[in-house]
């Protein structure tokens, strides 16, 4: 055999099993992993096993505190080879102007967790903006 095509065909091999990042987490695991208070500006997001709470506080006209809330369920969903974290619209009476629905991958095959490493980072509910676990400061 040329060892031009024996060098070449493990590259190959190499390469497909390198492009996979392994088997999935369960979703036991990586509900353990989410759970926590992810904090960033004036956005506090926390996870509890299926609940989550979310708050925006801000300063409103004339100086005044204001503060956009909700709470409501959260679910992890296995489609295709991606974990999606779904978060649920609030419920009353811990509903907002705003429902807080919103749904986003966290973790595919090929690339492993899409939320970050040691420190996991999330997006808030309203604006998107990233929320990071542990940076509360409490």
């Amino acid at each position: 055999m040329d060892m031009r095509i024996f060098w070449g065909s493990c590259m190959v091999l190499a390469g497909w099993l390198a492009s996979c990042v392994g088997e999935p987490p369960g979703e036991a695991a990586l509900r353990l992993r989410l759970v926590g208070t992810y904090c960033g500006g004036p956005y506090v997001l926390r996870l509890s096993d299926s609940v989550y709470f979310y708050q925006k506080k801000t300063t409103g006209i004339f100086g005044t505190p204001d503060q956009e809330t909700c709470q409501g369920r959260y679910h992890l969903e296995w489609r295709g080879d991606t974990w999606y974290l779904q978060f649920e619209a609030a419920q009353p009476p811990y509903g907002s102007f705003y429902d807080c629905e919103a749904q986003y991958a966290v973790w595919n095959r090929r690339e492993g967790y899409l939320i970050g490493g040691d420190t996991l980072r999330l997006r808030d509910l309203l604006d998107g903006q990233p929320v990071w676990k542990g940076s509360c400061g409490y």
